[in-house]
């Protein structure tokens, strides 16, 4: 039975079996490269250096079995370096040389004959077999990736919103974009203070100029062309101070489709420079957009053919062919001693609990009485519109005519009510085209309808829109107000219209 000997190196556990080598030879370690002899030295070697770092002897094979790990290395014997291991591998040749003649042979030639070299395969626990070295290279690989994907983000940070190589698409607002190349930039600061719906702004140097970007979905409706407009002039109000000069760009266009448009001169917050630029504002689908361009005032017409270009690169996309708004439900009103009704179109108007508002207490003929406030985003305010029926005898005459004529005397002398006989109430009637965003849905006019601005220049504040309609009603005459501030009428004033318009016998 073979005894398993240990490297006498202190700091090497390479084991190997003795009965393999031949007693007398010089080892070399496969392991850690210290050099020993094993067992007795040949005759006329005792005392004389085994190897170049190695003065003295090993026991022999029997003292180190007997003595085990203690025994060896022998008192005495002097530490060695430790040298670089040599490559380990699935077998290592350790070069075994004689320091005399090999005691197992008998003299005679070739006795002094170095022993040949015997090939060791080393344990599986003082090398890498193939398995741990798979692993090894396969950790490596996996490192190597990682530290090259760093590298790369770092390098190549991932844009938030447009990419400056490729068109960015935003599938949720229906459009595409393919951004333009330097010298554009994002400004996020900019994009910052404009805030939502605003998506992002681009920036150029040399000269400098501006373009913002925005988006809402307004689903289940469309945008009303209020709030397209207002989308624009909100988002100007954070930039510019004394904003000016604002002219309608006729026919214009934009994602093929007609654009609420406009040029405008400005001042930048805070005593900033003077610009100039042009705003578009479209819907389609139920998604409203909007562009904003500025630059100095002295390069901004020189840049307006670069503005279009930009707007060109807007594309719509195809994923709502299939959209239709859902329109809301038509909500009549009826009279409480008469047998009339008006249409509200949109779920706009409210009528107040009697006991709260008689109408009565308002005018002694009038027999309903409704409130509508709208709220536009971005404004604190609500825009208020009030709409009065009124029975009154007729005179005869042309129903429209003569409730025309009853609201205008009722007016004037509320102001002068109010006032006293130094004001002087003024009314004329309004021609052209409706202001105000259309109705969602659309309702029958069934009454003539005439709109009023009515005025007092002693006090601008009292300037109001009023709208009348009227029919024949048995023996009396309905006649329907509708009124708002003048200042609001391109908000409102087309819904005043539809709802007179809608007066009409109850069936």
């Amino acid at each position: 039975m073979s005894t398993t000997l240990k490297c006498p190196n202190p700091s090497c556990p390479y084991p190997f079996d003795p009965t393999r080598i031949p007693p007398g030879a010089v080892i070399t370690c496969p392991r850690c490269g210290m050099r020993f002899t094993l067992g007795q030295p040949a005759p006329g070697q005792a005392g004389s250096p085994v190897g170049p770092t190695a003065p003295g002897r090993l026991p022999t094979t029997a003292a180190i079995s007997q003595g085990g790990p203690s025994a060896y290395p022998p008192p005495g014997y002097p530490p060695q370096p430790y040298p670089t291991s040599p490559p380990t591998g699935t077998s290592i040749v350790s070069d075994f040389s004689t320091a005399g003649p090999n005691p197992s042979t008998s003299r005679g030639p070739g006795a002094d004959k170095p022993a040949p070299a015997i090939q060791l395969t080393t344990p599986a626990h003082a090398a890498f077999g193939p398995v741990q070295t798979a692993v090894l290279v396969l950790a490596g690989v996996a490192l190597l990736g990682v530290v090259a994907v760093t590298i790369y983000f770092q390098l190549n940070p991932k844009p938030s919103g447009v990419s400056k190589e490729e068109p960015s698409k935003f599938i949720a607002k229906n459009v595409s974009f393919e951004p333009p190349t330097a010298p554009w930039e994002r400004d996020d600061e900019t994009n910052k203070t404009l805030n939502a719906p605003i998506l992002f702004v681009l920036k150029r140097t040399d000269p400098e100029a501006w373009i913002a970007f925005g988006a809402r979905d307004f689903d289940p409706r469309e945008p009303r062309p209020s709030e397209l407009r207002d989308g624009l002039f909100q988002k100007l109000a954070r930039l510019f101070d004394d904003l000016r000069d604002v002219t309608t760009i006729s026919n214009a266009r934009w994602l093929g489709e007609p654009a609420t448009a406009f040029t405008f001169r400005g001042r930048g917050k805070r005593d900033g420079p003077h610009v100039a630029g042009e705003c578009h504002a479209v819907s389609y689908k139920g998604v409203a957009y909007w562009m904003l361009c500025w630059a100095g005032e002295n390069d901004a017409e020189g840049l307006f053919p670069t503005f279009e270009a930009i707007r060109n690169r807007f594309k719509l996309l195809k994923e709502r062919e299939k959209w239709l708004p859902r329109e809301s439900t038509v909500r009549p009103f009826g009279g409480h001693r008469y047998g009339y009704q008006v249409l509200d179109a949109e779920g706009l108007w409210v009528e107040p609990d009697r006991k709260d508002q008689n109408p009565e207490d308002i005018d002694p003929k009038a027999d309903l009485i409704l409130h509508a406030r709208e709220k536009r985003r971005g404004i604190d305010t609500a825009e208020e519109a009030t709409l009065i029926v009124l029975a009154i005898d007729p005179a005869g005459g042309d129903p429209l005519a003569e409730g025309r004529k009853y609201v205008e005397e009722k007016w004037a002398a509320g102001i002068k009510a109010r006032g006293g006989n130094g004001l002087t109430p003024m009314i004329t009637e309004v021609t052209g085209n409706l202001e105000g965003d259309p109705t969602s849905n659309t309702v029958e006019a069934t009454a003539p309808v005439v709109r009023l601005k009515a005025t007092v220049p002693e006090a601008k504040n009292s300037n109001e829109l009023l709208v009348v309609s009227a029919i024949k009603l048995g023996d009396k005459l309905i006649v329907v107000q509708a009124s708002c501030d003048w200042k609001d009428r391109a908000l409102l004033e087309a819904r005043l219209v539809q709802i007179a318009g809608s007066l009409r016998v109850r069936q």
